[in-house]
């Protein structure tokens, strides 16, 4: 039997043989060298065990290699171990440092073991389900690591207050710099925390990583950097090879030097890349410089968006140097498939025989825990309703109502012209979700369109019939003084339907507060405040699904109410977790969940579709989710 030699040299992982040859499995990433006779791999733990299952019996491991896989293989069985139990770990330097924050961290084991996975792993994934405390273990791991310089913070500006009060209270010693307000503002808050004598927690938003990318010839022509010529040579004659890459950067200040830390929370919404081409933020987050044994940390407690491919733009920022290309990487894991005869591909499902390879080098990188494994004796939540179809396991439950005549026919009208316009192909992206988003629109509640084309909401509407009797049964509405049995939050994703819902609920002697993406800062928080307030009479919360979903605690409400749902069942999940946020040891009510929706409508489809995403894996069609989400509802509607 050909002996087949690898040994490590650089970043790569060397493989020769005494005879040619050939790779039976693809392992994505290798490239053939002709003058050196030898195959090359990205030196990853991963790809070593994808090498050994290639070459079972006829495998040698050079020295260099081997000393390489075992201090990983080390490293990775304890971080394993960590992220596989829920018992308390042994910190070390917190205990020392910040007394109250170990006492924190000791009355909920579980956190003490995700500071620890910071500590030892330096760049991993928190994935903890919302409500267990990403935030609080994040500031403890980064001080277990012993990381000395700036740090920053990354996040929502919804969330920003959040992280400096949790610093503040936990680890009061600490410097920290909350960089808000107008842009002058940040740039002068940024000069100011980096010119600091302490090592500053510098909390910024998000958007301020965004970053324009374009080619520059030595000519000085340029191009977009999704567009750099690929030709051997450009227009004006020159060689592409000496073609720079330029960076524009918002806030050049957050790149000129390193972090001892950095931390991207909601690193869904940063890190994951929905469509073809990275955004400016996502550009940005991965030119962001880290020092030499620097922490970085992704926290979501939704990482995938539905698609475990997701994964890879997270795993690219966390190890950059060991995940390159997204496609190599998928292609390893991935049934990857050419669409079309232009070239296009598609993702399906995980490969059987190389799922267990995926999920074993992701056991060294992220750790989650689910409030079902910290705490199992907290009731569920429940989805009240009954099933789309009973007969069906998964069948999503809802309360399903009939629309109003109105409604109906206007909805039907609707959809007569959507489907129409889909079929003979004479919409863009853009007009293919316009349609899909009016239908939703319309099954909520009816209304009219303005001359430049935007939808108004108005009633009649069967989703406001069933709130406000709802209301009246909770003691809220039409009440002659009786205490309210509770308070409630509404959720939807369209500000115009939440606006005449309050307007007319009003009416009714119903005081109401609301959060949407129009409101901001103090005003944001003083709508929480008042509803969270017990003795307030504000009894209704209606909250914006994307902007509600993060950074908001509403646990004073035991009853949600869903008016529709987004295309995105990551996004519900968020919006649910507003009420359902208690720390694991507080004894709480179950949470109630009432998702309304109109039978014979989009609302079925929508219900169906997100449905099938939470347990199978879908295909990005021409890069662009939301179009073929959008595709895939229509396509549902028609084959009924």
């Amino acid at each position: 039997m050909t002996k087949v030699r690898v040994e490590r040299s650089g970043e790569r992982i060397w493989l020769r043989s005494a005879s040619p040859v050939a790779l039976k499995a693809r392992i994505a990433g290798a490239s053939y060298r002709p003058r050196q006779e030898a195959w090359t791999f990205p030196l990853r733990l991963d790809v070593c065990r994808l090498l050994r299952a290639e070459f079972p019996h006829s495998l040698e491991i050079g020295p260099d290699l081997w000393r390489w896989a075992k201090a990983e293989t080390e490293k990775e069985a304890a971080l394993t171990a960590l992220g596989s139990t829920l018992a308390a770990s042994t910190l070390e330097r917190v205990p020392e440092v910040y007394p109250d924050m170990a006492l924190a961290l000791a009355s909920r084991s579980y956190q003490s073991t995700a500071a620890r996975f910071v500590a030892v792993g330096r760049s991993v994934g928190i994935f903890d389900t919302p409500g267990l405390g990403k935030t609080l273990e994040s500031i403890a791991g980064i001080i277990e690591s012993g990381a000395r310089g700036p740090k920053l913070i990354v996040c929502p500006v919804t969330a920003m207050p959040v992280w400096r009060d949790e610093i503040h209270t936990r680890a009061p010693g600490e410097a920290v710099m909350l960089v808000d307000g107008s842009a002058d503002r940040r740039h002068r808050r940024l000069d100011e925390a980096i010119a600091m004598a302490y090592e500053p927690w510098i909390i910024i938003n998000s958007e301020m990583l965004r970053t324009k990318s374009f080619w520059r010839c030595k000519c000085g022509q340029s191009w977009p950097a999704s567009d750099k010529p690929k030709s051997a040579v450009v227009d004006c004659g020159d060689n592409p090879q000496y073609v720079k890459t330029i960076h524009k950067h918002y806030y050049p200040e957050l790149f000129s030097r390193s972090w001892s830390a950095i931390v991207m929370d909601e690193c869904h919404d940063t890190l994951v890349r929905l469509s073809g081409k990275p955004t400016q933020v996502r550009a940005g987050a991965r030119l962001l410089i880290s020092s030499p044994d620097g922490v970085r940390i992704a926290a979501s407690g939704t990482p995938m968006r539905g698609k475990p491919y997701h994964l890879f733009g997270i795993l690219q920022w966390l190890r950059p140097k060991e995940y390159t290309g997204f496609w190599s990487w998928a292609e390893n894991y991935f049934d990857v498939r050419i669409a079309s005869v232009f070239g296009g591909r598609t993702i399906g499902a995980v490969r059987p025989e190389r799922e267990a390879i995926l999920w074993k080098a992701l056991d060294g990188v992220v750790i989650r825990r689910t409030k079902a494994e910290v705490s199992p004796e907290l009731p569920p939540k429940q989805y009240m309703g009954t099933p789309l179809n009973p007969s069906v396991d998964g069948s999503p439950v809802a309360v399903w109502l009939p629309m109003s005549a109105a409604q109906a026919r206007q909805y039907r009208e609707m959809q007569k012209v959507g489907s129409a316009r889909v079929k003979n192909g004479t919409l863009d992206a853009v007009g293919v979700l316009a349609e899909l988003t009016r239908l939703k629109q319309f099954a909520t509640s009816a209304g009219r369109f303005t001359k430049s084309g935007k939808y108004r909401a108005a009633l009649p509407s069967n989703k406001f019939d069933w709130t406000l009797q709802f209301l009246r049964e909770m003691n809220i509405a039409d009440n002659d003084g009786t205490p309210a049995l509770g308070k409630v939050v509404i959720g939807s994703q369209f500000v115009d339907v939440m606006r005449v819902f309050a307007m007319e609920l009003m009416k009714h002697g119903v005081e109401c507060v609301g959060i949407t993406g129009k409101i901001k800062g103090k005003a944001r928080q003083r709508a929480q405040d008042v509803f969270n307030d017990p003795t307030s009479p504000v009894n209704v919360m209606f909250l914006q699904t994307r902007t509600g979903g993060v950074s908001i605690t509403l646990d004073v409400a035991d009853d949600m109410i869903i008016l529709d749902e987004m295309p995105d069942p990551d996004r519900q999940e968020q919006l649910e977790e507003r009420i359902n946020n208690r720390r694991p040891e507080e004894k709480i009510a179950t949470r109630r969940y009432w998702y309304l929706k109109s039978v014979g409508s989009i609302d079925e489809d929508v219900a169906e579709v997100n449905a099938a995403m939470d347990q199978a894996q879908k295909s990005l069609i021409d890069g662009r989710r939301g179009v073929a989400y959008a595709r895939m509802v229509f396509d549902h509607m028609e084959e009924k």
